[in-house]
């Protein structure tokens, strides 16, 4: 596609002429939390919404389709600069692997090459990817690949909000760039009268502008450089070097045109220039700021695109993110490729699963060294004897994504950035590839001493055998301890004896746990550990000329109504510690100065949060690919006497405030700066998940990267005092007058036991019945997805009012969600998630493209909630007053109750689907819920020890429950009351249940009857779905719900 498919009205004889594009104003809405639970300065949440692009691994969730713009110059008009040879073929290979490997349709990409991609085509395809309508936000992966040449120029003077580290900008050199005439065939208005370089502060808005609209879910692939100098010394290698000498001065103005205007009428400010760009999207560069893209004259392509290319057609896409490919990308040894962004981490083009776990430590074996090399060293905190645990790959593992430990070394010896690592005595051997990931499992020589009045309860907590694993020693008395548990009322509280902390803020932690939550308790040890470790350890060496300040930030407009943010007033970090005074309302930006004149230095800023124990990367620089990756091939984002913006300018993070919790006067961080004279890893010393949070933390030959001799490092550390602001109410009227602020915390706070319950799924048979009813129904995958979010929502909801409702004590062999969040909040936050379950059948009415329901979704689903309701509220009466219900009052009522859930699914799916329309699936529906309801019934009175592990010994009868097996046995012999006598009573002990058990199987013969009219049900609902056409999936999980009368004799 080129862009006359795109705007065939626009089309002239001489070129394309591009209408006035115009957009709104989206403001941003993510608010970043770390422990300065951020302000809102970036983009909204991501809402996925997959649709079918290319092919996937069995275990991997269908990824997003693709929008791309692909880009190839060889052919410059201006005879001032010269062509290339393999810029155009790059381009072409490159668009034929996404439509050839990742099946991208034609009229998904946007295709220009030489005199078609002049400047003004080229800001007309970021456009197109902004303004696109067959994708909503988050439907779509869009990549951005350009080969040509790059350049480098001065900073124009009006741009002093714009801060790099050199002074000068980067840019991307159209075909027509140094023409006095555009290929378009308008003339150019700039003052230096010819076309100009679309400079990367252009790009950055563009990006960022496809970001608000689209997602970030972007990938920019420049295969070009922005070298000035030393480019005749690198062509007499016979390469050709892809960038420019003396490209045209930019001026400040030239693209306010395209800028101020959108697709959606109306003239717009642009979005703050000051945001951190790279969380717009993921940056692929052939190579850094001072180094080459090169290509071969003889095979006339670059070399960083056709290696790239290599990697992506021996890699499993699925499995690859862009850390990986990094990793995994061999480059001839003079061009060392670069990526950055905030989504290194995410799979290749797909944001909307799990990617890297960032814990995980490149690892490698050196063949002919006969070693193996940890990617860490002295610098991460790494010490000898050690363990890690080793892995094939980097990604989280997950249920649909295994990612097994396939064995484990220990570290032999120690250098600043690298370890070796050797097998463990007696340990077998097994299989690795060249490149694998390894993960910290113990760190040896660091202990916590961890104390508590009550010893023997701490000592149950953390047995003998499991200390030396958790590195936990118990201490005799308060005084030498690092961590002090105290239990009253069955509740934990936790104080740290830090002296980095308790002179500020006191020891008391304000979070707690339940004393019988031995996970929780264990791993806010483990989290204690590993925060005070990485916190408190200093480095051999000191860089005492880089400085760090931290400044509130002015948010100012510029004369083209650019919002730019400002360093403003003192430095907030002069003294030691620091001190803030908390105002939600004002930006705050942090600087680095490097003031060496020789030094070249890696920064890698944390932010270390010790009311959660998070900590957070708040800076990393970029990596780099092939031999070089570990070397200063890699940019190098403080060179000598320059300066690091991080909140502000061309890098670092978003702006940010300050945020106190409630009735919190008063809190402390701490900044740690770590430098580098060499390029590291440093993420293992994240630590992104609260243990009060709750939930898990989260064969190939390849080149292996060279490691050059050991670097220095260095780390400095600012101690960071918030206090509260006493003016908060002056200005309260205004305050009230706006729209009422609901923030993410807020949101994550009241669904915390929503929460809670979904993070223990059960028999997930509501799931596989979406799944397998989809064989006949063919519902689209986006709508499926909301149908199956919706059920999933209004289940989890019914399951915390039922427990409720029943007292039960366990779902799922966990506290039930009330016993954990107290009643009142449970009930709430189950009447919100119902809400939130309507709002999300918003999602499945018709568009432009789709058909609407075949029937009122809303009543459909209002229909079968009352329908619960009536069946749940028949349930009860009949417990309370005592009065058994007949067989025929307890399958209507279980039709109502478990078959109102099940059919919500189902005709949500019936009034979606494209297949079989006319065949009415709701008989089975049923016959399904009854069976699964009886079957429940029987089970938990059979209560088999996996049954009573998650639900208690039989507990249907400690909740006086009619179930089936029991409204037979009353009314097998009604003059003998012994079952209501034990029903009315309520037992929680075994023998009065076991007894009961006894008389209905024994005497009553209700066990033996349950189980004849489960196969009666079991033989109609198989013939039933033979009938239908059958159904492998639905006959699977009849197999699944089968139960063997023998096992009950």
């Amino acid at each position: 596609m080129t862009l006359a498919d795109i705007y065939p009205t626009f089309r002239t004889a001489s070129g394309f002429k591009l209408n006035n594009f115009k957009e709104e104003r989206y403001p941003s809405q993510l608010q970043i939390q770390l422990q300065l639970r951020v302000s809102l300065f970036t983009s909204e949440e991501n809402t996925p919404s997959p649709r079918e692009c290319y092919p996937y691994p069995p275990s991997f969730e269908r990824p997003p389709p693709i929008l791309a713009v692909i880009i190839g110059i060889n052919k410059y008009s201006s005879q001032e600069y010269n062509n290339l040879t393999g810029a155009s073929a790059d381009a072409d290979a490159f668009e034929d692997y996404l439509k050839t490997r990742l099946n991208v349709p034609k009229q998904n990409i946007c295709s220009l090459r030489d005199e078609d991609a002049s400047r003004r085509a080229i800001i007309s395809s970021f456009i197109w990817l902004r303004d696109n309508t067959a994708y909503h936000r988050d439907e779509a992966a869009i990549i951005f690949y350009f080969a040509g040449h790059g350049a480098q120029t001065q900073k124009p003077a009006e741009w002093d909000d714009w801060i790099t580290p050199t002074g000068n900008i980067e840019m991307l050199c159209p075909s027509d760039i140094g023409t006095l005439t555009g290929t378009d065939g308008v003339r150019r208005q700039d003052e230096q009268g010819v076309v100009p370089g679309i400079p990367d502060r252009t790009i950055s808005v563009l990006l960022s502008q496809i970001a608000d609209l689209k997602g970030n879910n972007i990938t920019v692939i420049l295969d070009c450089c922005s070298s000035a100098g030393m480019v005749r010394s690198a062509k007499q290698e016979r390469y050709t070097v892809r960038s420019i000498i003396n490209p045209p001065a930019v001026n400040s103005h030239s693209d306010d045109s395209v800028l101020f205007s959108g697709s959606r009428g109306g003239r717009m400010a642009l979005r703050d220039l000051s945001k951190k760009h790279q969380r717009s999207h993921v940056l692929l560069a052939a190579c850094g700021r001072e180094n080459f893209a090169l290509e071969d004259p003889k095979t006339k392509r670059g070399l960083f695109t056709r290696h790239l290319l290599k990697a992506l057609d021996r890699e499993d896409i699925g499995n690859l993110t862009y850390v990986s490919l990094m990793h995994k990308l061999k480059m001839p040894e003079r061009q060392t490729p670069h990526c950055e962004g905030d989504g290194i981490h995410w799979r290749l083009f797909n944001n909307q699963v799990s990617g890297a776990d960032k814990s995980m430590i490149l690892t490698k074996r050196d063949k002919e060294k006969q070693e193996t090399i940890l990617q860490a060293g002295s610098a991460q905190g790494i010490t000898i004897g050690s363990r890690f645990a080793a892995h094939a790959t980097n990604l989280i593992e997950t249920h649909m994504q295994p990612n097994p430990c396939l064995g484990y070394f220990v570290v032999a010896h120690v250098d600043t950035l690298s370890s070796v690592l050797i097998l463990p005595p007696d340990s077998p051997t097994f299989r690795l590839p060249i490149l694998f990931y390894s993960k910290l499992d113990r760190l040896a020589n660091n202990s916590i001493y961890v104390y508590s009045t009550d010893q023997a309860w701490l000592g149950s907590i953390f047995p003998s055998d499991l200390r030396s694993k958790l590195s936990v020693v118990l201490a005799d008395t308060r005084q030498c301890c690092d961590l002090e548990l105290t239990v009253l009322d069955r509740i934990v509280y936790f104080d740290q004896h830090s002296p980095l902390v308790a002179p500020y803020i006191g020891s008391r932690m304000r979070y707690t746990a339940e004393a019988d939550d031995v996970e929780t308790i264990r791993n806010v040890v483990k989290a204690s550990l590993h925060f005070y470790y990485n916190l408190a350890r200093s480095s051999p060496c000191q860089f005492n000329d880089v400085s760090m300040e931290l400044h509130k930030l002015s948010a100012e407009m510029t004369e083209e109504f650019d919002k730019v943010f400002i360093p403003t007033g003192q430095n907030l970090m002069a003294e030691e510690p620091a001190t803030v005074v908390v105002d939600e309302d004002a930006p705050l930006g942090i600087t680095i100065h490097n003031n060496s004149l020789n030094r070249a230095l890696y920064p890698y800023l944390f932010y270390f949060d010790p009311a959660d124990l998070t900590i957070v990367g708040w800076y990393l620089p970029p990596i780099g690919a092939g031999k070089y990756a570990q070397t200063t091939k890699v940019d190098a984002p403080l060179p000598p006497r320059s300066t690091l913006a991080i909140g502000h300018g061309d890098g670092g993070a978003t702006p940010w405030s300050f945020v106190l919790p409630p009735d919190v006067k008063k809190d402390l961080g701490f900044f740690r700066l770590f430098l580098s004279t060499r390029p590291a890893s440093f993420e293992s010393i994240l630590q992104e998940r609260s243990p009060f949070e709750g939930g898990p933390s989260r064969s190939v030959k390849s080149t292996v990267p060279q490691i050059l001799p050991e670097g220095e490092w260095s780390v400095q550390t600012v101690t960071l005092i918030q206090f509260l602001a006493m003016s908060r109410y002056e200005n309260l009227l205004d305050v009230l007058s706006k729209e009422p602020v609901w923030s993410p915390d807020n949101e994550q706070a009241i669904l915390e036991p929503f929460t809670y319950i979904t993070s223990n799924p059960g028999k997930e048979i509501r799931g596989k019945l979406i799944e397998a009813f989809n064989i006949w129904l063919k519902v689209p995958s986006d709508k499926l997805q909301v149908i199956a979010k919706v059920v999933n929502m209004l289940h989890a909801a019914s399951l915390m009012v039922d427990d409720i409702e029943d007292d039960s004590q366990l779902r799922r062999g966990t506290p039930v969600t009330h016993k954990i969040y107290g009643i009142p909040q449970t009930i709430n936050t189950a009447n919100y998630v119902y809400f939130l379950a309507y709002q999300e059948l918003f999602a499945l009415r018709g568009t432009e493209t789709s058909a609407p329901p075949r029937q009122p979704l809303d009543a459909l689903v209002t229909a079968e909630l009352l329908s619960l309701h009536r069946g749940q509220g028949l349930e009860i009466l009949w417990r309370d007053s005592l009065q058994c219900p007949s067989e025929e009052e307890y399958i209507t009522m279980v039709n109502n109750k478990t078959g109102g859930l099940l059919r919500i699914g189902i005709k949500l799916m019936m009034a979606c689907c494209t297949t079989n329309v006319d065949i009415d699936y709701v008989p089975l529906v049923n016959l399904i819920g009854v069976y699964f309801q009886i079957r429940d019934d029987l089970m938990n009175l059979q209560s088999t020890e996996v049954y009573t592990s998650n639900k208690g010994f039989a507990e249907d009868l400690s909740e006086g429950k009619f179930s089936f097996p029991v409204v037979h046995g009353i009314h097998a012999d009604k003059s003998n009351r012994q079952v209501l006598n034990v029903l009315q009573k309520r037992p929680t002990t075994p023998t009065l249940k076991i007894h009961t058990i006894n008389y209905l199987k024994n005497v009553t013969k209700s066990f033996d009857y349950t189980l004849s009219v489960m196969a009666n049900l079991e033989a109609q609902t198989r013939a039933e779905i033979s009938r239908l056409g059958g159904n492998k999936g639905l006959e699977a999980i009849m197999d699944l719900l089968h139960v063997d009368a023998s096992k009950f004799s």
